[in-house]
């Protein structure tokens, strides 16, 4: 693609520099894109008009950024790779594949039509960048004015600065004919959405024909680009991430770094152009500015020195491994390290339930959770999310959505844990809540759904008699439970957030808490045979034997959850004093927000309270897990006959119904601890 676009003068091959007196590294390979086109040493020159030279690149990255021709490119990693200034010399450069006698084919800065935006997140931060931009651009006769500093050039052409530190900045644009965008620093823009808006003033300036006139000549439009420098911090380093950096093919593949990729739907290309301090050679010997970089904390010193981008400083769950393990270490240790995951079989009978965080502008998500029998985690197994969307039909939805598990499960019945924002009094005759049930009746059936929440007549009572309440609303719940149909029960989740999110963090957990070695509790066992002697040895002997190892992680989280896999991997640590919460932020325009995590937090909450009971479902997987494994101890195999199967199942409901819930149709009140196969 890029063989004879290469600037005819501009570019030139030199020896690499040397600083002081060690012996500089050898350039890096040369990109497959740029392979036969042009050697690991060379470099871009730009000259004055008196033919001194003005400024010449970087042999490596920096050399390929400005040679890039994809539509958006990030250029960065580790600190000290030559990014700003590469950012600079990138918006001077021009196109060689244009004819010769077209101004733009050695610098776009000789075009009239040109126009560039350079941006940052906060202008005041921006005052080095100008600088360093106005003494590159002298040799063509800039002038800069105004503030923000707009460079006017002798052409016509012009390059803006400004910054992009609110939401009101991105409007700024709208309708402008932009060539080139330069963005330093990207991933403090916290939001992609707002990078985004950007392209719709990406657009070279022609005249009516799609054509440039210049001087009485007609030249074809000029290409248009993107192109950021970042570090792998920020508010933003997830997302950036998600786009440039960790980037999967349809296989699932990481597509490697220094690799073009296209967009499916946008047939845009980009690619992320990594660069490290050793690519620099006039601060790759500088111990005082390697120093600096010594003197951060740990994270930092990951992110700046290595260009670790899992390593974001403020992020919440920091055990959190969507992809895997990170690294050959954490492979070799923790080869289950793994929390998103395609598919997996959930059983019909498993215990099941659900969560949600209501919302009507900003997204109301919900999510089916299974207690898996097989590998002993919280399974995550469904999405649903939707926005400006009415209670009653987000009611339809949801009856429409869980049927096929209704039909399946031993009592036909879930609970589905709702923000308690949806059972508060409005304005409106009824709750959200309420509104929702009316909508899950609406296709399940007058008995369809039910609110696990005292009515306003059993509210009254509870303030004469509360004993009275009570027995009033565990009647009601007797009589829909009792009647056998499909049913969504709602109930307000809990809403602790700070004993959520430890929860959640603790389910996130991969490193094992007992880390002994066979070899260290052989040892162990030696000491305190020989300390304590013969009955202690035998008693600590019995406990080990019988000590399971952990089952790690606690949840598993599949690939369709997007709003939760999104929250997990950007959410921050909130501000002091509340430093152990995760800090909210809500969606823009439906975009982002925090909804897929609250929704989370408030299923796996109610999961450490359905664990203190056996609702029928526990039950039945209890038994029918006792059952294969009787099976498979007598017969050699499981039970795989789907009619035997389903038997089991309808004799152990039977069961549940006669032995173990109370006469009335009961409530969710045995203790689970009962269940022989009780680990918690």
């Amino acid at each position: 693609m890029l063989r004879n676009t290469l600037l005819a003068i501009l570019l030139t091959m030199l020896p690499t520099v040397s600083i002081g007196h060690s012996t500089p590294p050898p350039p890096p390979p040369v990109p497959s894109w740029l392979e036969g086109v042009i050697p690991p040493d060379y470099q871009v020159r730009f000259f004055a008009p008196d033919g001194t030279l003005h400024w010449e690149s970087n042999p490596g990255p920096q050399t390929w950024m400005l040679l890039c021709l994809y539509d958006e490119i990030l250029f960065g990693g580790r600190r000290g790779g030559g990014k700003s200034q590469g950012l600079i010399a990138w918006s001077a450069m021009g196109d060689s594949s244009l004819p010769q006698d077209d101004p733009a084919h050695y610098s776009f800065l000789n075009d009239p039509t040109y126009r560039c935006l350079l941006l940052r997140n906060e202008y005041q931060s921006m005052a080095e960048f100008v600088d360093e931009a106005m003494d590159f651009y002298r040799n063509w006769g800039c002038k800069p004015k105004d503030d923000p500093v707009v460079f006017e050039f002798k052409s016509g052409a012009k390059i803006y600065t400004n910054h992009l530190g609110n939401k009101d900045a991105y409007n700024k644009y709208r309708g402008w004919n932009l060539t080139r965008i330069g963005i330093e620093e990207l991933t403090q823009i916290p939001e992609m959405r707002w990078y985004l808006k950007l392209f719709g003033s990406l657009r070279a300036k022609t005249g009516a024909a799609g054509m440039r006139a210049i001087r009485g000549k007609s030249f074809s439009k000029l290409r248009t680009q993107v192109a950021a420098t970042a570090n792998p911090d920020g508010p933003g380093a997830s997302w950036v991430s998600e786009r440039f950096v960790k980037v999967k093919d349809g296989s699932g593949n990481r597509i490697p770094w220094n690799t073009g990729m296209r967009d499916d739907i946008t047939g845009l290309t980009r690619i992320f152009i990594p660069a490290k301090l050793e690519d620099n050679p006039y601060l790759r010997d500088d111990t005082k500015y390697m120093g600096m970089l010594l003197a951060q904390d740990e994270v930092t010193q990951a992110q700046w020195i290595h260009g670790d981008w899992d390593a974001g400083t403020g992020l919440y769950f920091r055990d959190y491994r969507p992809d895997g393990p990170r690294g050959q270490e954490e492979s070799d240790k923790y080869p289950w390290a793994r929390h998103v995951i395609g598919s997996a079989t959930l059983q019909p009978w498993w215990f099941r339930w659900g969560s949600g965080d209501w919302g009507y502008d900003h997204p109301a998500v919900f999510h089916k959770f299974c207690r898996n029998e097989s590998d002993h985690r919280i399974h995550v197994y469904d999405e649903l999310a939707v926005r400006q969307v009415g209670s009653f039909e987000i009611g339809v939805m949801l009856a429409k959505w869980w049927a096929p598990e209704l039909e399946c499960v031993p009592d036909h019945q879930i609970t589905l844990y709702l923000s308690p924002d949806a059972f508060s009094k409005t304005d409106a005759t009824k709750t959200k809540a309420e509104q929702i049930e009316t909508g899950i009746k609406q296709v399940l059936g007058p008995y369809g759904a039910f609110i696990l929440k005292y009515s306003e007549e059993e509210r009254a009572a509870a303030g004469r008699d509360p004993k009275a309440a009570a027995l009033m609303f565990e009647r009601r719940k007797a009589e829909m439970s009792g009647r056998g149909v499909m049913c969504i029960a709602l109930k307000p989740a809990n809403t602790d957030r700070v004993s959520g999110w430890s929860y959640a963090r603790d389910l996130l957990r991969f490193r094992p808490v007992m880390t002994e070695t066979e070899m260290e509790l052989k040892e162990r066992l030696k000491k305190l045979f020989s300390g304590a002697g013969i009955e202690a040895y035998e008693r600590e002997l019995s406990l080990s034997s019988t000590r399971k190892p952990e089952i790690l992680p606690g949840v598993q989280i599949w690939k369709v959850c997007s709003s939760l896999t999104r929250f997990l991997g950007e959410a921050q640590r909130d501000d002091p004093p509340r430093n152990e919460d995760v800090k909210k932020y809500d969606a823009e325009d439906g975009v982002g927000g925090d909804d897929g995590g609250d929704s989370f937090r408030h299923g796996i909450m109610a999961y450490k309270e359905i664990a203190t009971t056996m609702p029928k479902s526990y039950w039945v997987a209890d038994q029918m897990t006792y059952a294969q494994e009787q099976h498979v101890e007598a017969f050699g195999a499981a039970i795989t006959d789907h009619t035997r199967l389903a038997m089991i199942q309808a004799t152990q409901s039977a069961r549940y119904d006669k032995s173990i819930r109370p006469s009335g149709g009961g409530t969710l009140s045995l203790p689970r601890k009962s269940s022989r196969r009780h680990v918690q």
